[in-house]
């Protein structure tokens, strides 16, 4: 840098290059000219369009062809564009830390406009108090009974009962070097096991996470993770119509009910309970669940039912829950950048 043989820094998008998971930078390098060196041109081309999971090459070949050629006609001539392109002497770079990180060159302090502000900051504060009430409906505890001075108790299947019986199909998607391929033209998305630990819909892609078989995901199917995330817990997803179609994804159990036997709420309800799944877990560092060991109550589907309507209910408080924490985190980030930018003025004394 400080003798000129660096004349540009490129950030590309995600995926662009092995390693997929991270923004690559192209470094563009040419003999160093006699003369003082010339400034040093920074280009963003880590965010834009894509073509469903694909890069937009087009757009990202034109965004740096464009500014390139405009550096290479006129180095200190090239017009910047806010978060996309700037150029930069090298003795503004040359500090104690060097950072040559496109995306921090090129950015700019954000100018808010104090109305816009305040509207998106009341907006949020709505969603907040709409959340809160929600919350508050749902842990109703008129809604619930007690069982009375003792707990009640069932007998109890495990999954391997279960399935020998055929009240349970399970089915597993291994990772494949020969990758399994849709006849349709547009792949299914892929359930990851990210998703059913976050409630996310399906995100995977065939392409990224090949799987030895397709298995696509029906209404009702429970599915569980084969790692046990924090403190030993896991997260049963009942897939519903929004997951149906996509693919099972790897490291996942996908137990298919007999739906006049099981109710699917029911059976997830029951299979992530704390002690349950401590009772099926295997190994030390890494503990993985055995799912066949986990173990069923063996009560009559109308029952079933209810339980089920019971543990939609807990999902729904779940989910209740950090979608408020979400919204208040959102909320409280923008009265802080209000505050910083000088959009918001703190409250007068004494209010």
């Amino acid at each position: 840098m400080r003798t000129g043989a660096l004349r540009a820094v490129i950030a590309l998008p995600q995926g662009a290059a092995p390693p997929l998971h991270v923004s690559l930078q192209l470094w563009v390098l040419a003999p160093p000219p006699k003369a003082d060196p010339r400034p040093i041109l920074f280009v963003d081309a880590s965010t834009g369009p894509h073509r469903g999971r694909e890069i937009d090459w087009q757009d990202v070949s034109e965004r740096v062809l464009t500014a390139w050629r405009a550096f290479r006609e006129d180095p200190d001539g090239v017009e910047p564009e806010p978060g996309l392109v700037r150029t930069r002497p090298v003795v503004d770079l040359l500090d104690e830390t060097v950072d040559l990180t496109p995306q921090r060159q090129v950015r700019v302090a954000p100018v808010l406009d104090p109305g816009r502000h305040e509207a998106l900051a009341h907006d949020l504060r709505d969603r907040l108090r709409s959340t809160g009430n929600a919350l508050v409906a749902l842990s109703d505890d008129r809604l619930w009974r007690t069982a009375g001075s003792e707990p009640g108790a069932w007998r109890t299947a495990t999954v391997a009962d279960l399935l020998r019986g055929g009240a349970l199909t399970l089915y597993r998607a291994k990772p494949g070097q020969e990758a399994a391929r849709p006849d349709a033209d547009e792949p299914p998305p892929v359930l990851t096991h990210h998703d059913v630990r976050t409630g996310e819909p399906p995100s995977g892609s065939l392409d990224d996470k090949p799987v030895d078989r397709l298995v696509p995901i029906e209404a009702g199917d429970v599915l569980l993770p084969e790692t046990l995330h924090h403190a030993g817990a896991v997260a049963a997803r009942v897939a519903d119509e929004h997951d149906a179609g996509s693919v099972l994804g790897r490291h996942l159990f996908l137990l298919r009910p007999d739906p006049d036997r099981l109710d699917p709420d029911f059976l997830a309800g029951f299979l992530s309970a704390e002690e349950n799944v401590r009772g099926a877990a295997v190994g030390s560092s890494i503990q993985r669940l055995d799912v066949k060991r986990l173990r069923v109550p063996l009560i009559p589907t109308e029952r079933q039912v209810r339980y089920g309507q019971a543990f939609r209910r807990v999902r729904a408080l779940h989910s209740a829950a950090n979608l408020a924490a979400r919204i208040a985190r959102d909320l409280a980030d923008q009265w802080a950048l209000g505050l910083t930018s000088g959009a918001l003025l703190p409250p007068d004394e004494g209010s």
